[in-house]
């Protein structure tokens, strides 16, 4: 008995405390066994329903028309080949506009370009903070279709400082004057 007042006279300080521990893992059980079950089996059978609905016939026509693209219609979406000097103006305001510095950007012409497209490859090395780098990734990117970030170096020299040190390379393609428009 002796035992049992030492105990009691434990839990009786905290009162409460006992009978909320057994709620809640009451209340755990319940919410194990109970719903979730049923979120699983409506999930399920979701998924099932989606399977086997026939696709709409827009998704249809794109998943028939988009491999029977020819060269020319994908060459014919490029920018033209003299306005690179504009969408490369246009990725360093955007660098500022997002509060980053960038070295000394080094721009190359590969050789190797396909015949009709030019492209051109520039490292961009570049410095401020994660997010304003991965909102200025994102903008260049969606502003210009005709534009991939083939490789991203990131590093942080100071931990406790936040900024990054970056080093960008990207691809800017384009249409070359020889091309015969449609």
């Amino acid at each position: 008995m002796k035992r049992f007042e030492v105990v009691s006279g434990y839990f009786r300080s905290w009162r409460w405390i006992p009978f909320a521990c057994a709620l809640l893992l009451a209340a755990g059980t319940g919410l194990h066994w109970g719903p979730s079950r049923q979120w699983q089996a409506d999930a399920q059978w979701a998924y099932e329903q989606a399977a086997a609905r026939p696709q709409s016939a827009s998704a249809r026509s794109a998943a028939v028309t988009a491999p029977g693209l020819q060269k020319a219609d994908l060459q014919s979406a490029l920018p033209a080949a003299d306005s690179f000097n504009e969408r490369l103006r246009t990725l360093t305001v955007q660098l500022r506009h997002h509060r980053l510095r960038s070295g000394e950007t080094d721009i190359s012409y590969p050789a190797e370009s396909p015949a009709g497209v030019s492209r051109w490859r520039v490292v961009m090395p570049v410095q401020g903070e994660y997010a304003d780098l991965r909102a200025y990734m994102q903008e260049a990117l969606t502003a210009d279709r005709a534009l991939s970030l083939d490789a991203l170096r990131i590093t942080r020299p100071q931990v406790e400082l936040g900024a990054v040190q970056a080093e960008l390379v990207w691809t800017l393609y384009g249409r070359t004057s020889d091309q015969i428009r449609p």
